[in-house]
């Protein structure tokens, strides 16, 4: 559990701030360098600068080549990568604890020695404006980039992360070599350091890495205050795709201000806590489990800046954006008229306290809040969080509602799909795999896992965790699509879905609702040749949580109206697949690797003629007589 005791803090003399966290739950570290540089401070003509700066930082120094860092790390058991935002530009790298300085003198190195060769700029440039290419092939991406352009029309926020084209284009090595040298200097960066070490002795080493690299004498901030926003802003993008969309965004105050935490909490309201955890959220609850939307989401975008909270739905491949763009302004108009009830502000706080301690069990994620909250002004600030939310109140929440959720200062952006699409790519970054050993610091702290045969069939696996205030369990049956009938592909699937929704005395709202009172995460994967039964939760609620899954897998209801919409919502997911070109390339790599018939060459989603040919007496009798009778 994160402890504000155990952070040490110091300021080497050239003004790089150093953070430490030492825990020894595993035989690990991370170490950060945080720089406060992001598009956020790109005037137009260098916008994406932040970014392809972070492309170049792994493309050799003075001491080290071209992709010799990455291998380095790798080699010693490691995994490194980097990211940039609107605001700040991170590299981290994650290590056995006992070979974590290797990564100190990396970043040392990094800070002041990149060499950016111009053949190697030039070759980036073309990977980039690819990435770019890539990501608005994305209708999704396409209609972020419209409707936060709309949004703000002086702030650099306006722009995405990765630049424009133009000025992606006509950007010299020069122009980011002047971008690298005013920015990336100790007395703009902060250095985070978690895991399995002494402080004394880390400290020691960054002081010999970092301390005589001199401090910059400027620092350039370039931004523009935004001005207020006096009336609605519509965007209409007729582009292919394969379903509508439809994004709102509400300009709204930056990190630190007083309604910080206000807006977090709506968030959770709206969408829960991510993943399944929040499924009796509003949104999930009125517009996807109602077959209005296949997904839905409200979130608050922090920034240094006054920034956006935002609002999105996807529908049905046979959707209406205006009637998608009025379900989610209605759920906003009943919060501002009616307010949000006292046991939902409860149950959200929960939901979004348990994934904040799920959050930070891993160092790097603690490391990333540590960080994060220094970028934004005090470290100090990521212990207190589940403090700062348990203080707001119902009334917090509505008040923040109605004055900043508002008609005059929303921009709505609405996709209408024109025809099906080749091309939806994500983003790239930077990708090491990492292998870890088991060796090095903290190793005897470690406890084994235990094995118990509970049962003929049933195979316990555990490891105990002292003081860890979440708990994850898994149960895994040898039942999937490999199983599916030849002309019924996708029962495995529906039969897996259908089990969170409404099993013993409970429909399918109450035992949401039942979820989220624990803040737990209780749920089904179901893969190809196995179905995953999972659930994370506080480690107090672990009981009635197993009671929850247990109700769910032992007697589920398989509701026909729940059928329906699960069926609506596989065939869904199959058109966005169809519209993926990674997606595509996968069925086809089956499709050559399989010969018909095989019970490895459909999707685990199943396919639209059997997903119409399935019946609830098909998945009743899949249910009972494949998966409860095979092996746990």
């Amino acid at each position: 559990m994160p402890d504000v005791s155990k952070l040490v803090r110091r300021t080497l003399a050239n003004g790089l701030e150093v953070l430490l966290y030492p825990t020894f739950d595993a035989p690990v570290a991370t170490f950060q360098v945080w720089y406060r540089v992001g598009s956020r401070d790109e005037l137009p003509g260098m916008t994406g600068a932040s970014h392809w700066v972070e492309h170049m930082m792994f493309k050799g120094t003075a001491k080290v080549g071209p992709g010799e860092v990455m291998l380095q790390v790798n080699q010693n058991g490691g995994e490194l990568n980097a990211f940039t935002s609107y605001d700040f530009t991170a590299y981290h790298e994650t290590m056995p604890a006992d070979r974590i300085v290797m990564a100190i003198a990396i970043e040392a190195d990094r800070m002041t020695g990149l060499l950016m060769d111009r053949e190697q700029t030039e070759s980036e440039r073309t990977v980039i404006l690819s990435e770019r290419q890539g990501a608005l092939n994305n209708p999704s991406y396409l209609l972020w980039d419209e409707t936060i352009g709309l949004a703000f029309r002086e702030h650099s926020y306006g722009h995405f992360v990765i630049g424009t084209e133009h000025d992606l284009k006509r950007m010299s090595r020069d122009d980011l070599f002047g971008h690298y040298q005013m920015y990336y200097a100790p007395n703009n960066a902060v250095v985070v350091v978690a895991g399995a070490f002494d402080a004394d002795s880390i400290m020691t080493e960054i002081e010999r890495a970092f301390g005589a690299i001199p401090a910059a004498p400027v620092i350039g901030r370039t931004t523009v205050d935004e001005p207020r926003q006096a009336a609605e802003r519509r965007t209409i993008l007729r582009h292919p795709a394969p379903a509508p969309e439809v994004l709102l965004a509400w300009h709204v105050p930056g990190a630190g201000s007083d309604d910080e935490m206000a807006f977090e909490l709506l968030s959770g309201i709206l969408t829960g806590a991510g993943g399944r955890m929040g499924r009796s959220a509003r949104l999930p609850r009125n517009l996807v489990a109602t077959g209005k939307a296949r997904g839905a989401y409200g979130s608050y975008m922090r920034g240094f800046d006054p920034f956006v909270f935002l609002a999105g739905a996807t529908g049905l491949p046979d959707g209406d954006p205006v009637e998608l763009e009025a379900a989610l302004l209605e759920q906003f108009e009943d919060i501002k008229t009616n307010g949000v009830t006292a046991d939902e502000v409860a149950r959200t706080k929960k939901l979004l306290t348990a994934a904040f301690h799920l959050g930070t069990e891993s160092v790097s994620a603690m490391a990333n809040g540590i960080g994060e909250a220094a970028m934004y002004g005090d470290p100090a600030r990521f212990f207190a969080w589940p403090e700062e939310l348990a203080a707001v109140t119902p009334e917090d929440v509505q008040r923040v509602a109605q004055t900043y959720l508002i008609d005059s200062n929303r921009t709505t952006g609405m996709l209408y799909p024109t025809a099906p699409t080749a091309g939806d790519e994500d983003e790239f970054e930077p990708f090491a795999a990492a292998r870890f050993g088991l060796g090095g610091v903290g190793a005897p702290r470690l406890r084994p896992f235990e094995r118990i045969e509970a049962e003929p069939g049933l195979v316990v696996l555990g490891q105990a965790q002292p003081g860890d205030a979440v708990v994850t369990a898994r149960v895994r049956i040898e039942a999937g699509s490999a199983d599916d009938p030849a002309d019924k592909h996708g029962l495995a699937n529906l039969a897996g879905v259908l089990t969170m929704r409404g099993s013993g005395v409970r429909d399918r709202a109450a035992f949401e609702d039942a979820c989220d009172d624990l803040g737990a995460s209780i749920g089904v994967a179901v893969g190809r040749e196995h179905t995953e039964f999972s659930i994370t939760c506080l480690t107090d609620d672990l009981v009635p949580a197993l009671d929850l899954l247990t109700t769910a897998w032992s007697s589920p209801h398989f509701d026909a109206g729940q059928l329906e919409l699960a069926r609506r919502e596989a065939g869904a997911a199959i058109k966005a697949m169809q519209d993926r070109t990674d997606q595509v390339a996968e069925q086809l790599l089956r499709d050559q690797f399989y010969p018909e018939g095989h019970v490895l060459r459909h999707r685990a989603v199943g396919d639209e003629a059997g997903l119409a040919a399935i019946t609830r007496e098909d998945v009743v009798a899949f249910y009972d007589n494949v998966v409860r009778n095979r092996e746990a």
